[in-house]
């Protein structure tokens, strides 16, 4: 009997001190980061490789995101190319003796790659292609120095007004946020994983997160990587909520049923399925 009088007791205040830590992060006060980037509807993003591919996408929706995937080359070169198509480039089978390693473009010189990814640019030129468009950065680099290099690349492009920085990487988010607080910062999978965790037992009101932006995948590792109560409570702290990169017209669907006000597409042949947008003429 006493065993389980101690049971019932225990319950009873471990029930009783979460419900006191939700309700203490539901009273927690928050105010809108006002960004001149989240100004500017539609929130809309589109994964882009090369100047070809984002001129048409301009062309129909002037307002249109960027989003550009950056890789740094061993001789610290800031390359825009999505891992995936590294992963292809990158083998044994193309590198021959010269292989270190696949989809990690910081064991390479650009010199050595160059002729397997030829249409990748660089960082500074797609900038430097478009100056009045809103970029989301997903920098994927996680080498000792990127923050510098970074801060040296876009300095010249207005970071403070047109970009977005991005990373899985929470240490690459918050080595940029000590250097430049007032540039707008997405989401790691740290802080995704985190807010599952804390979801799943009713405390994501008490998890903290500092992004300015909630950008989320459809999925991490096969799994869905948000729930609406996280999109909720994202908007109750008056964030952003950015979904994707969306793969197919599945993902899209329920990415608008959550509510999410930016939606990031991972191709432009998806944002013109989705959009409704013919594909432009060949030339």
């Amino acid at each position: 009997m006493r065993v389980l009088l101690i049971s019932f007791l225990t319950v009873f205040f471990l029930a009783f001190a979460l419900l006191g830590i939700r309700f203490w992060g539901l009273s927690m006060p928050y105010q809108k980061f006002d960004h001149e980037f989240l100004k500017t509807p539609p929130l809309s993003a589109v994964r882009v490789l090369t100047a070809d591919e984002a001129r048409p996408l301009i062309q129909r929706q002037p307002n249109i995101i960027l989003w550009l995937d950056i890789h740094q080359s061993r001789d610290r070169q800031l390359v825009v190319i999505p891992t995936g198509q590294l992963e292809k480039a990158l083998t044994p089978q193309t590198l021959g003796d010269k292989w270190r390693g696949g989809a990690i473009l910081h064991r390479y010189d650009l010199s050595e790659v160059r002729p397997l990814i030829p249409q990748a640019p660089l960082l500074q030129d797609m900038l430097k292609a478009f100056p009045d468009q809103r970029v989301i950065l997903n920098v994927a680099a996680n080498v000792e120095g990127v923050d510098l290099l970074l801060t040296e690349a876009v300095k010249d492009f207005s970071p403070q007004k047109r970009l977005l920085i991005q990373s899985d990487t929470d240490v690459i988010l918050r080595s940029l946020k000590d250097l430049h607080p007032m540039w707008l910062y997405g989401t790691s999978w740290a802080d995704i994983t985190k807010l599952l965790s804390f979801d799943s037992i009713g405390l994501g009101p008490a998890i903290e997160f500092k992004g300015d932006v909630f950008i989320v995948p459809p999925r991490i590792n096969g799994r869905p990587a948000y729930t609406d109560s996280i999109v909720t409570e994202m908007h109750r702290r008056l964030k952003s909520v950015f979904i994707g990169p969306l793969q197919n017209a599945d993902d899209f669907a329920k990415a608008r049923e959550a509510k999410a006000d930016g939606l990031i597409f991972a191709t432009p042949e998806l944002w013109r399925e989705i959009e409704g947008v013919p594909a432009s003429p060949a030339r």
